[in-house]
């Protein structure tokens, strides 16, 4: 901006000069001999405006470019004093949950010494508990081999009434079968019996049969005696 304030001086200078020149040679003179270095003065004015434009355009940009960036700013600005606030908080958060941490601290100490006295009491309850299950384990190992030899002796029992059992069905078979039989003798020595009984009978009725022709016999003969041989 500044060196186009200084384009236009020079400019207007310029112009003052060659109007005054013009005016009062303008009857006598017609080619002065400066109209190169006034073309070569027109050219880099040319040259100036245009590099002026540019520049302007160019301040344009940036000053467009430097309003956006001026609101990411504020933008950034107002960002930033929430997270410092939101930061202060959190500090203030972390300085009160601190001040409970210590308190906590300070209490935890307190407990644990009463907690260490706790846990040796506790060790010597484990101790205890664990001498008793160790003397429960001697016990079981113990009890453990009775109840194998007991088991043993159970088995071997057990063969033995069932030995026994074998024996006492084969003894009841054969007594079950003896029975039979000794029903079917007695059976048979009845019916021998009965048998018997008739024979005895059949023979005392031949001895009587015998006895009686005998007699018979006898009194033929006597009265053969009588009538036949006198």
């Amino acid at each position: 901006m500044k060196k186009k304030l200084i384009a236009g001086g020079v400019v207007a200078v310029f112009l003052c000069v060659a109007g005054y020149t013009g005016g009062r040679y303008a009857d006598e003179v017609i080619l002065w001999g400066g109209e190169p270095d006034v073309e070569t003065i027109n050219n880099n004015l040319v040259k100036l405006d245009q590099n002026l434009t540019e520049k302007e355009q160019r301040i344009d940009s940036l000053n467009s470019k430097l309003s956006d960036e001026q609101k990411d700013l504020s933008n950034y600005q107002s960002a930033v004093r929430d997270y410092q606030t939101e930061i202060a908080n959190l500090k203030n958060q972390k300085d009160q949950l601190t001040a409970e941490k210590n308190s906590y601290e300070s209490q935890l100490a307190s407990k644990d010494a009463e907690l260490q006295g706790k846990q040796n009491e506790i060790n010597d309850k484990i101790n205890e508990i664990n001498q008793k299950i160790d003397e429960i384990n001697r016990l079981n190992a113990d009890w453990n081999a009775k109840l194998q030899d007991a088991q043993t002796k159970l088995s071997d029992l057990q063969n033995t009434v069932n030995g026994l059992n074998q024996q006492i069905a084969a003894l009841t078979q054969e007594k079950a079968d003896l029975t039979t039989q000794l029903a079917d003798t007695k059976k048979k020595l009845d019916e021998v019996t009965a048998e018997n009984t008739n024979l005895k009978d059949y023979i005392q009725k031949l001895e009587k049969a015998k006895t009686d022709v005998s007699d018979t016999a006898d009194k033929s003969q006597q009265i053969v005696d009588e009538h036949v041989n006198k």
